[in-house]
């Protein structure tokens, strides 16, 4: 079960991550989606870095407010996780 809970937490944080990073520079003017990463940059921050990835986009694509932003949407990303998580506890033990 714990293999599960691992690989159900690290698929869906990539996920997340990702659809969250391309709803977003979707979103961005021009100037800021030039500053954006490109994808193996982004691949690379969300495989080593996961949510937390979210603090470089936020700072690379909106600079000073952008960093709280992206600590914002760490923070939610990974209370999902965990919600999940605990799910998966209370459904299949531990």
């Amino acid at each position: 079960m714990q293999a599960v809970r691992l690989l159900t937490n690290w698929i869906l944080g990539i996920l997340l991550t990702l659809i969250i990073q391309s709803w977003d520079q979707k979103r961005l003017d021009e100037d800021q989606r030039a500053r954006s990463w490109n994808a193996a940059t982004r691949a690379q921050a969300i495989f080593n870095f996961g949510p937390w990835s979210m603090l470089g986009w936020g700072w690379v694509t909106r600079r000073g407010k952008g960093l709280f932003m992206g600590f914002g949407a760490a923070c939610l990303i990974s209370a999902v996780l965990v919600i999940v998580d605990q799910i998966l506890v209370a459904l299949f033990g531990d």
